[in-house]
């Protein structure tokens, strides 16, 4: 029994001295199953071949390599944590390549202070034979496409060349009244169009834009967030009812003065040179209540100071206890930084419009419009029924 008792135990000491004794690389192995990366070295290498793979243009932005390394580096879990730091940018030519000096700062698994790797990308320089047509197809306008050609063709080829058109300047040219055709323009970097006809502004493909002077027009809304680059904005003497500059981060002049602003948005950003004059609005309501949200989309009611006049529920949007004849007057906060002025007043004049029952034209929600024509046979057999009964009675009358 002892000895059968030695030889089981002797089994278990040799299969424990195996196990203890495999080799350490398969727990390496394991380990390494997870993609995190473990030396400074690799962290490089990974950060080095993911920028090779990109092709910067002169409109990346820090954001664009931001989004590009998260997918490349966090998202396939080989970083922890990065940021860009340093973030450099010089414009390709046609006549030479641009560069985008970059510093990012990283940590890997286990450390814990941030390394630091920097890399120049190269903007392949900007080709000078693309162009465009000036036809009525690309810019519909007659007036603003001979500027274009007067300004970009001189030569009369019928075609301009798209990167040598860097400034726009029509202003006080009243009969210019559509601008379609300026996001082909990608090096646009100053747009002067006050004082045109224009009633509507894109410039949503316009992103190297710096300069945009659109006062005194007839537009009613401006998104200018792709435009991160501009650093003027004037939009004074036009409808514009909001203005969101929250992410125009490199803005130190605007100016939106005798404009009927609603709300107005700085994002907390800090700008230099700020014209702004309190708003007033004609607004149109039909009963004893309306949603400010629905009157002024993107309104953020949090930001909304009633002073007088009204009352505002701020969980529905909902303005109650108003008289025709009161405005209602309220600030709003613009959220901006180191400025004398931080909140919009804005004056709401109203001005009832009757809601006549009678006039109001009746939509079927299904679309099945059978009970029209069973209440338009009863109407007319009731109007024949007038018309007999007092036939009858004129007949009765002549007896």
């Amino acid at each position: 029994m002892k000895n059968h008792l030695k030889k089981v135990i002797s089994v278990f000491l040799i299969i424990g001295l195996i196990y203890t004794s495999a080799p350490i690389t398969n727990v390496k192995a394991t380990s390494s199953s997870s993609p995190l990366i473990q030396t400074t070295q690799e962290a490089q290498q990974a950060i080095k071949a993911s920028l090779d793979s990109y092709q910067p243009v002169n409109t990346t932005s820090s954001q664009d390599i931001k989004s590009f390394l998260t997918k490349e580096l966090i998202d396939t879990q080989k970083l922890s944590v990065f940021y860009i730091t340093t973030f450099d940018k010089t414009d390709a030519t046609v006549k030479a390549d641009g560069s985008i000096l970059l510093t990012i700062e990283y940590k890997i698994q286990y450390e814990a202070s941030f390394s630091s790797y920097t890399s120049t990308l190269v903007i392949d320089r900007l080709s000078d034979t693309e162009k465009a047509a000036v036809t009525v197809e690309n810019f519909p306008d007659d007036f603003f496409r001979k500027y274009l050609s007067d300004q970009y063709d001189k030569t009369g080829t019928g075609f301009i060349t798209i990167n040598e058109v860097t400034e726009i300047n029509i202003q006080n040219q009243s009969p210019v009244k559509n601008l379609k055709g300026i996001e082909l323009f990608k090096n646009l970097k100053t747009l002067n169009c006050s004082g045109t006809g224009i009633t509507v502004l894109n410039t949503s493909k316009n992103t190297v834009l710096e300069t945009l002077e659109c006062d005194h027009t007839n537009i009613s809304a401006l998104d200018i967030s792709q435009n991160h680059y501009l650093t003027k904005l004037n939009c004074d003497n036009t409808n514009i009812q909001s203005l969101d500059l929250s992410k125009n981060t490199n803005l130190n002049t605007v100016n939106c003065s005798y404009t009927p602003l609603a709300w107005l948005n700085f994002g907390g950003n800090f700008i230099r040179n700020v014209t702004i004059q309190d708003s007033s609005i004609d607004m149109n309501v039909s009963g004893d209540s309306f949603n400010m949200k629905d009157a002024f989309a993107g309104i953020n009611l949090d930001k909304v100071h009633i002073i007088s006049g009204a009352e505002l529920n701020p969980a529905t949007g909902m303005v109650t206890k108003y008289k025709i004849g009161t405005p209602i007057i309220y600030e709003y906060d613009i959220d901006i930084v180191d400025s004398l002025k931080n909140s919009l007043q804005v004056t709401l004049n109203l001005h009832m419009i009757e809601n006549n029952a009678s006039t109001t034209q009746l939509t079927p929600a299904t679309g099945d419009t059978s009970h029209l024509f069973i209440l338009n046979s009863l109407l007319f057999m009731s109007v024949g029924a007038l018309w007999f009964s007092a036939y009858k009675n004129r007949k009765h009358a002549q007896k």
